[in-house]
């Protein structure tokens, strides 16, 4: 293995979010959020929080659409935020591509990207839970 592939498994992340959706696109809505992997193990990421989200734009139509989460970990080390470019498929199922920025305190220069889906879940008809999957890349990396 070399050292970017090794990088990015140390680095690896996965973020869990119960997203109650707003059902005017307009209004703002909130979750928590969940993350595991080497990253969490590693220090670099908080393992839980909350979120508030907006809708950022319309990308292609209704189905197609941005989002933007800010996450504030329950720890109190800092937050970061999550733009998601989001395709839906059908009601509470999409796919997306996300990246992360914007991060202060312990979060502080860090970035991070990769893709995920959204499913509906058991918790209410206006719920659904994004599965975030990619790797962080520390601050000066």
């Amino acid at each position: 293995m070399d050292a970017q592939t090794v990088d990015q498994h140390a680095n690896a992340i996965v973020f869990v979010c119960d997203v109650g959706m707003a059902i005017n696109p307009e209004r703002q809505y909130a979750g928590e959020f969940h993350a595991h992997g080497p990253a969490v193990i590693n220090g670099r990421m908080c393992t839980a929080g909350r979120f508030e989200g907006r809708f950022v734009e319309n990308l292609d139509g209704y189905f197609d659409f941005a989002v933007r989460h800010k996450l504030a970990c329950a720890s109190g080390d800092g937050d970061f935020v999550i733009t998601m470019r989001v395709k839906m498929y059908q009601p509470m199922h999409t796919y997306f591509e996300w990246e992360l920025s914007e991060g202060t305190g312990q979060h502080q220069g860090l970035t991070g990207h990769g893709s995920g889906v959204g499913t509906a879940t058991r918790m209410g008809r206006d719920v659904i839970r994004d599965h975030l999957f990619g790797h962080l890349e520390p601050a000066g990396a």
